[in-house]
């Protein structure tokens, strides 16, 4: 169920911290949540300055909230850990960032970082954080792709951007329309280019 990008991009991590990230990638998504955390840490192991590793991890947090969220207390056991590892991610990415602001891979996960928090909000029902968090990290997205328009990875976050920003519920539109005005077709578009053609969103 993992493809690799139709026309391979040079990545700023190792071979073979790439391969862990989408082998854990395919657990997560097969809810293999143990498997998928172990490769992701060994991922973070062979790059620690990188903010690929504490990301993934962030985001498999985020998918194990998101298959329970109804059971009591499951955001209770899992924010801690997911506030402290998505922290981790933003500061190594604000590291890259400031290195070089116009490197695409460090615009991207600036932006997917700031997504993945109002992602996590929208869980929570918290709309109008959620809609700041996700314009923001929809405005480094958005310059990735103005810097290399075949980061197709981006698109992913832009799309669901404009696509729940143009289809959940009025409190959440509001704040988002407040900020940029989203287009379920648009979303939908750029989601369907990372189907095609993305690295690691592909899966998701």
């Amino acid at each position: 169920a993992l493809a690799v990008a139709l026309a391979p991009r040079a990545l700023a991590i190792s071979p073979d911290a790439d391969k862990l990230i989408r082998e854990g990638l395919d657990a997560a998504y097969s809810m293999d949540f143990e498997r998928s955390a172990s490769l992701f840490t060994e991922a973070d192991r062979l790059e620690p300055e990188h903010p690929a590793g504490p990301f993934f991890l962030a985001s498999l947090q985020w998918l194990e909230y998101s298959q329970n969220a109804d059971v009591p207390g499951t955001v209770d056991a899992l924010e801690p850990r997911f506030n402290q590892i998505i922290n981790q991610a933003l500061g190594r990415a604000q590291k890259m960032h400031a290195k070089n602001d116009k490197d695409p891979e460090a615009n991207f996960y600036m932006g997917a970082v700031y997504g993945m928090k109002g992602r996590w909000l929208l869980l929570k029902r918290k709309w109008i954080r959620a809609a700041r968090y996700g314009f923001k990290g929809y405005k480094y997205l958005k310059k990735t792709v103005a810097l290399d328009p075949e980061y197709y990875d981006a698109y992913l976050g832009m799309g669901m951007y404009d696509y729940y920003s143009d289809t959940l519920p009025t409190v959440w539109k509001f704040a988002a329309n407040l900020i940029v005005r989203g287009d379920k077709q648009r979303g939908l578009r750029y989601i369907e280019m990372t189907l095609d053609k993305g690295h690691y969103s592909v899966t998701e």
